[in-house]
């Protein structure tokens, strides 16, 4: 079986030539590419938020854009890559002063047609990101994430911070809708998402209310919808959050899916 190829430093290689590294701690700044029909989303917006998270610490991108581009084309090229997600990360280990960069497939799994259709299953976690502005792996927050998951068989987790206010997911960005306004908790207490910045974007293009409030964890059945965003969840409808019921169909919800869908397709 052919080995998978990947790009360290500039350089296309064997997969096994970044085991060892992988495998080390060390501080990581990162985006995640989805590849559809061989073609990256996005990935202006993703290497500029690459930019400004690497700015967050201090830090410069060891790539253009248009290295950025070439090379995640290139990994794609190299293992026939139609469908997937890649990951792209910059890092520096502890006593090395140089930045150092890998551009990698990683496993993705993306909603079904009935998820879509019927939502999914969402619970809450106690927890919150030290700097939700910069895309920086957490590893204990990621792994305490995917235990509750997997115990739960939820689809995602919710975190809540110390104040009782839902900021994230921690995959994705989350929205929930009143009437119709769509509400989102402030940009400064998460990551701003790439689909999440696109969803805002249709908002304004077709005139939908969209506000900025603290949203309490205990008061989400005062909302009638609710969905989350992300590069591999796209927009996604969500049918509970703990034993609270949202409706999926809801008409401003729709038509977000449907407007991401044909954005993304483009």
């Amino acid at each position: 079986m052919k080995e998978e190829k990947v790009i360290a430093d500039g350089i296309i290689t064997d997969r096994s030539a970044l085991d060892e590294i992988l495998a080390r701690d060390r501080l990581e700044i990162y985006e995640v590419v989805r590849i559809c029909a061989g073609k990256p989303i996005f990935a202006s917006e993703h290497y500029d938020r690459l930019v400004k998270s690497l700015a967050s610490v201090g830090k410069e991108p060891v790539v253009s854009l248009d290295e950025f581009i070439g090379q995640i084309d290139q990994v794609v090229k190299a293992n026939d890559l139609s469908e997937g997600n890649l990951r792209i990360e910059q890092y520096r280990e502890p006593g090395d002063d140089t930045e150092h960069i890998n551009i990698y497939h990683i496993p993705a799994v993306y909603p079904t047609d009935e998820m879509f259709a019927h939502g999914v299953t969402v619970a809450f976690m106690r927890a919150e990101r030290d700097n939700p502005q910069a895309k920086i792996f957490d590893m204990q927050l990621r792994q305490k994430a995917d235990e509750m998951i997997e115990k739960t068989g939820v689809t995602e987790v919710l975190l809540v911070n110390r104040n009782g206010e839902i900021t994230e997911g921690s995959r994705s960005n989350v929205f929930f809708i009143k009437d119709n306004t769509v509400i989102a908790a402030p940009q400064h207490t998460v990551l701003p998402g790439i689909t999440r910045m696109k969803v805002l974007q249709i908002m304004r293009e077709d005139g939908i209310r969209y506000e900025e409030a603290p949203l309490k964890a205990d008061e989400i059945d005062k909302f009638d919808s609710a969905f989350l965003t992300g590069t591999s969840k796209e927009v996604l409808p969500i049918a509970t959050i703990e034993s609270t019921a949202f409706d999926v169909d809801h008409p401003i919800l729709r038509r977000l899916m449907r407007r991401y869908s044909e954005l993304a397709s483009v």
